[in-house]
């Protein structure tokens, strides 16, 4: 269980820098390469998700978080503002 939560962490952090970057990837088989080509990313971050995917490891899932966090322009939410979180993550099927 634990490597299909790792496995969709890189997969959405590959997204995220790659949606910074404003680079569409042509298949999911080049997402990697597409991020390792991209020239604005967080530095090692290619080998890092590789090491945490191996390792499977809660310090390199922490590594990971924060080396995008304090790479990203992205202005993170108040997380006391739950009703703001909310509102924007939650399927508006989920309310009923």
């Amino acid at each position: 269980m634990k490597d299909h939560i790792a496995n969709a962490m890189v997969y959405n952090l590959y997204r995220l820098i790659l949606i910074e970057n404003e680079i569409l990837f042509p298949s999911l088989r080049k997402l990697e390469m597409s991020v390792i080509n991209a020239f604005n990313k967080p530095k090692n971050i290619v080998e890092k998700c590789q090491r945490f995917m191996t390792t499977l490891a809660d310090e390199d899932a922490k590594e990971l978080i924060e080396s995008y966090e304090n790479w990203t322009t992205y202005k993170f939410p108040d997380p006391n503002n739950f009703q703001f979180i909310a509102n924007n993550c939650m399927s508006p099927l989920e309310w009923y």
